[in-house]
């Protein structure tokens, strides 16, 4: 379609508006509906955008075809929200899933397949796409009083659930008196050595703090949460944790008292 006169295929060349505009052109042009259904012969209008990756990745299967058949008109129309001629032919799904769509309007046999006919004219093959999924959830970890809590089958069944194989597993813990760590759990004396360390680090002492509301633990367990973590990120393989051999998540609680914790996993990939 070109600015001068009537465009390819005699289609009347229109200003730039917030509708729909020829492909690769500095002047958009919209034509109207009307104007497309006027267009003798066989017609294909296709949908997208420069700027669009699929739409470009899609062009070299679609010039082939279109070589193939010198008879068929083809137009490119840039699309977009607002664009009345691309709802006019029901293309949907715009920027949720970005893709060329094309409209055939025949008035004469032109070899070109409809959806389940004719296989004269190889159809676009769509460029390799990559579909990111995620998925979200919360699982309540029980405890006792202080210490390392293993709640490793929890997260390991919330990965079985998905249909993720590669991706990222984020634990996030939603306090500031508990923490997340990556430990043994075979040897018991590991998980006790470790709780004895950070009670050094951080003793219940009440002359060291002035923060007490919450008790003589109170300010411990914050500092001992600043010296931990509350999030881990765990890589997804084949759908499973790429934990090691003697590696399990803990929840390590710094307080004394019994409590229900709140965890966040989050698992984003593909």
């Amino acid at each position: 379609m070109t600015g001068g006169g009537r465009g390819e295929g005699g289609v009347k060349p229109h200003r730039r508006t917030r509708g729909d505009c020829a492909l690769g052109e500095s002047e958009a042009c919209s034509p109207a509906r009307a104007e497309i259904d006027a267009l003798a012969g066989a017609t294909v209008t296709e949908f997208g955008a420069n700027w669009c990756g699929i739409c470009a990745g899609a062009q070299p299967a679609i010039v082939v075809s279109f070589a193939a058949h010198p008879a068929v008109r083809h137009l490119k129309i840039e699309d977009g929200p607002g664009c009345p001629l691309g709802r006019s032919f029901r293309v949907r799904l715009w920027r949720r899933w970005c893709s060329c769509a094309t409209a055939l309007k025949s008035r004469a046999s032109c070899g070109l397949p409809m959806p389940g006919r004719s296989k004269q004219m190889a159809s676009p093959r769509w460029p390799d796409v990559t579909i990111m999924q995620q998925a979200i959830t919360h699982v309540a970890v029980d405890e006792r009083g202080s210490g390392l809590v293993e709640f490793t089958s929890q997260v390991r069944a919330f990965v079985d659930q998905q249909s993720i194989r590669t991706g990222l597993l984020t634990v996030f813990c939603r306090h500031t008196s508990a923490s997340l760590l990556i430990q043994e759990n075979a040897d018991p004396s590991v998980r006790r050595d470790l709780e004895c360390y950070f009670a050094t680090l951080a003793p219940e002492d009440s002359t060291r703090y002035e923060h007490d509301t919450e008790g003589l633990d109170d300010m411990p367990a914050h500092l001992r949460t600043a010296l931990t973590q509350v999030q881990l990120s765990i890589l997804v393989e084949h759908g499973r944790m790429v934990l090691g051999t003697w590696q399990e998540i803990h929840l390590f609680e710094h307080r004394r008292a019994a409590h229900r914790r709140d965890i966040v996993l989050h698992l984003i990939g593909e």
